[in-house]
């Protein structure tokens, strides 16, 4: 055939050096998010070059190749149990609408999975204006603000459908800030101190696991040290710091409470708490750089 019809119906003919864009979309949880460039496996091809040189043709076809250029993210894993019993209740009172600031968080909740997953949401409402945060999940895992304008469009579309009728929506990122924890210990003796500073850094990333933490919880440090304090071979702890990591690899979001050092960005502690604004989450981006453990010798005091 000499001839190829080029028209809407049949598609277009696709001129040489030409790059394709495909949108796709997975459901796997957080698994299913992506870094850019980590998709560039081809599976089975159905691709036949039909011209005059097979040569030609068989460098037509090894010339395929795939990449993603922008992150995939977005993706949540199910909600628990515990989760699902909090959002049933809400969703019974409210009676299919969204009256309370909780009626609202539950319908983000458990919107249908086509519409998209915030890793976590939380609202408030400033004279009848209920303001929607939410977040999403890196490739690695972790709590980004960076959350995609089809997400937040379709939560506000969503929504509209269950608001009172004089509350106003808006829905945007919320604040992802990044901490770094700074712990000086006395170990006992006859411990290995290894086994132990890695036991301790792994009780504190447990503690900042993002599962666990929502949007507005503070930094109850009084309950870190009691899960210090818990670990074999650990007797004292001598000081506890928390700095804030800002910029390069780590979220430009600012603790909202004021520093004690401007240079290290140590926060200053009030009432041995590091608190959290409603539109704020806190977290450890990189447990094994930003949980620094340092052990320390007791020094006895001379008697006179």
């Amino acid at each position: 055939m000499s001839r190829f019809m080029n028209n809407i119906s049949l598609g277009n003919m696709v001129n040489a050096n030409s790059t394709l864009f495909i949108q796709y979309r997975v459901g796997g949880g957080k698994s299913s998010n992506l870094g850019a460039g980590a998709i560039n496996g081809i599976g089975t091809i159905d691709f036949v070059v039909a011209g005059p040189s097979q040569q030609i043709n068989q460098s037509v076809v090894a010339s395929l190749s795939l990449t993603n250029i922008t992150a995939a993210i977005g993706g949540a894993n199910q909600m628990s149990v515990e989760e699902i019993r909090n959002y049933i209740s809400y969703n019974f009172s409210a009676q299919q609408r969204a009256v309370t600031i909780k009626d609202y968080v539950a319908r983000v909740r458990t919107m249908p999975s086509a519409y998209g997953a915030p890793a976590k949401v939380s609202a408030t409402e400033i004279e009848n204006k209920i303001i929607i945060n939410i977040l999403s999940y890196t490739p690695d895992g972790k709590l980004t603000s960076n959350v995609t304008p089809t997400l937040v469009n379709n939560i506000a579309n969503y929504l509209s459908n269950y608001r009172m009728l004089n509350d106003y929506i808006n829905v945007g990122a919320a604040k992802v800030v990044d901490l770094g924890i700074e712990v000086d210990l006395i170990l006992d003796n006859s411990s290995s101190q290894g086994e132990v500073i890695s036991n301790v850094i792994t009780k504190v990333s447990d503690y900042f696991n993002v599962d666990k933490m929502e949007m507005g919880t503070d930094l109850n440090l009084g309950q870190l040290k009691s899960e210090i304090m818990n670990q074999p071979g650990v007797l004292n702890i001598v000081d506890l710091k928390v700095f804030n990591k800002v910029g390069g690899q780590y979220s430009q979001s600012v603790s909202a409470q004021p520093y004690i050092n401007q240079t290290t960005k140590q926060i200053g502690l009030l009432d041995d708490t590091v608190f959290a604004q409603a539109n704020e989450v806190l977290q450890i981006r990189y447990p094994n750089k930003d949980i620094a453990i340092r052990v320390k010798k007791p020094i006895k005091p001379t008697f006179i």
